[in-house]
């Protein structure tokens, strides 16, 4: 579909029709995950730095008070689905001799 096929078939779309949007969560594999890690790692390094300092300004701690919110929200976004039951399935499943371990790589 090119974009212009894309513009009208949203403007032809009736108003009230539902529309889905998939979540994703920490199985994904690719660089949505990477990119929520690094946001992660900034906001954090950005609320260590707001609170490094022994005086704070009212305004400070407003931010701070809205980094951890958004903190605890991203978290919360990017593990809401995961699961550590099928890691273990995976885990328990392993032979207790490594050497009895398998390449299941197709050979060429």
């Amino acid at each position: 579909m090119t974009p212009e096929e894309y513009r009208r078939y949203l403007c032809l779309r009736r108003p009230k029709e539902p529309i889905m949007i998939k979540t994703y969560n920490m199985d994904d594999v690719g660089t949505r995950i990477e990119h929520m890690s690094d946001l992660q790692d900034i906001w954090s390094g950005g609320l260590a730095m707001l609170l490094s300092g022994t005086y704070h300004a009212p305004q400070e701690l407003d931010q701070v008070k809205e980094l951890e919110i958004a903190l605890k929200l991203l978290e919360n976004h990017m593990t809401h689905a995961y699961s550590d039951v099928k890691y273990a399935k995976d885990i328990n499943d392993l032979p207790i001799d490594p050497r009895d371990i398998k390449d299941n790589k197709e050979k060429p």
